[in-house]
């Protein structure tokens, strides 16, 4: 029994840090949603891309724009996000820290939000740690709005260090990138990375 909860673990370990010390490889798009309105994700994106207009060029302009939308995202450290409130943000797992780590008795919390407002898709990710009763509020898979601070993105230095459950660290920015259709259309994947956050509550998403 102990070994099959060991393999349960691992496996939901593995899901959970896809993306830790490193982005090595590429990571499949989430499944979008259409929407048909546009939020203050979309207007805050948009007002990124006119400062790089020309990101579908290359790597580097597309990287040039992930910076951008990394530096803007940063000015709220320390505060809310503007276009947090009003995203339904699907709840997807957890796992606990051990005995040992001295964020025992807490377990990180891992929400994911993908739309397609028009000819892109736009997604993130938030982490977080919660206590037991918390958690125990959460359904699998629904969907929930978020409230809470914006502390960092994740990386390997000490002042934007967040420990996962393995021990490890996590490092994850905003990415983009461009896929052809059938019909020579190109679009863009707006992966804006994982969000570290604290103090957060949740309600469900109307």
């Amino acid at each position: 029994m102990q070994g099959l909860r060991l393999i349960l673990c691992v496996c939901g370990l593995l899901s959970l840090v896809g993306c830790s010390n490193g982005q090595s490889g590429k990571q499949n798009a989430p499944q979008a949603t259409q929407t048909t309105h546009t939020t203050t994700l979309d207007h805050f994106v948009d007002a990124a891309i006119a400062s790089t207009p020309n990101y579908l060029n290359n790597d580097v302009t597309r990287s040039m724009l992930a910076d951008t939308i990394k530096a803007r995202i940063n000015q709220y450290q320390g505060g809310k996000l503007p276009f947090l409130a009003e995203l339904p943000m699907e709840y997807e797992m957890c796992l606990p820290y051990n005995q040992y780590s001295k964020f025992a008795g807490q377990y990180v919390v891992k929400f994911s939000y993908s739309n397609r407002p028009n000819d892109r898709i736009i997604s993130f990710q938030v982490f977080a740690r919660m206590k037991p009763e918390q958690v125990a509020n959460l359904v699998d898979n629904a969907k929930y709005s978020l409230d809470g601070k914006f502390l960092f993105y994740p990386d390997n230095t000490q002042e934007h260090w967040f420990e996962l459950p393995s021990g490890r660290g996590l490092t994850d920015n905003p990415r983009i990138s461009v896929t052809t259709e059938f019909d020579n259309s190109r679009s863009a994947f707006f992966n804006l990375g994982t969000l570290i956050m604290d103090d957060v509550t949740f309600s469900p998403a109307e």
